[in-house]
């Protein structure tokens, strides 16, 4: 089994824009910012694989912002991108 550490160093700022590959810490678990489409993005939790919503169509992959990101998460609380990942595998 895999066992996943996250240490959330996130810092608050204000215009906090997302892009694909960034983990994010739900109300149900960390998950993923994937793109599974041309332009299209899910957020696909790290736990079960289940996603969270219908594929997104945003503008920028790289500058995903907080309203773009509501979608994404299907209407449910995230944080800021985490900063760093640490996977230990055994």
């Amino acid at each position: 089994m895999t066992k996943i550490t996250i240490e959330d160093n996130t810092v608050n700022k204000s215009d906090v824009t997302y892009s694909v590959g960034d983990i994010i810490n739900t109300k149900v678990g960390y998950a993923i910012l994937a793109q599974v489409a041309s332009y299209s993005v899910q957020l696909i939790s790290i736990v079960d694989g289940n996603r969270f919503a219908s594929p997104i169509i945003v503008m920028n992959l790289d500058k995903i912002n907080k309203e773009e990101m509501l979608s994404i998460s299907g209407g449910m609380s995230f944080s800021d991108p985490i900063n760093e990942v640490k996977l230990v595998i055994n």
